[in-house]
């Protein structure tokens, strides 16, 4: 009976648990597995709010429904509006999902 705890117990640990945290800003982080994933509808929504800034107020962000955060490598994204359908590229600032406003740049 002890090793089908033992079992049943490391199986729960494999599944991993999901934890959500609020981050600074509007964006929600979630650690499954020991990768932290960001949502993509948060991503989108501050990526929006920083292309305004960067004079494309019209433009809608459309990212994958989750974003696996690695510090370092480009990620891209889907912008469509204003006469536009491109990508909008952007870093991790840190491994809890805060977005690199500098980084963020259209193609």
């Amino acid at each position: 009976m002890s090793r089908a705890r033992g079992v049943l117990s490391g199986l729960g640990a494999a599944a991993g648990v999901v934890a959500l945290a609020a981050c600074t800003g509007p964006t929600r982080v979630a650690t499954l597995n020991n990768a932290t994933h960001v949502s993509g509808s948060s991503a989108a929504s501050e990526l929006q709010q920083e292309l305004a800034k960067q004079g494309h107020p019209n433009v809608t962000v459309t990212c994958a429904k989750s974003i696996i955060v690695y510090v370092g490598p480009a990620v891209s994204c889907t912008l469509s509006g204003a006469g536009t359908n491109h990508a909008v590229r952007f870093t991790f600032k840190t491994l809890d999902g805060r977005i690199s406003l500098p980084s963020v740049k259209t193609s």
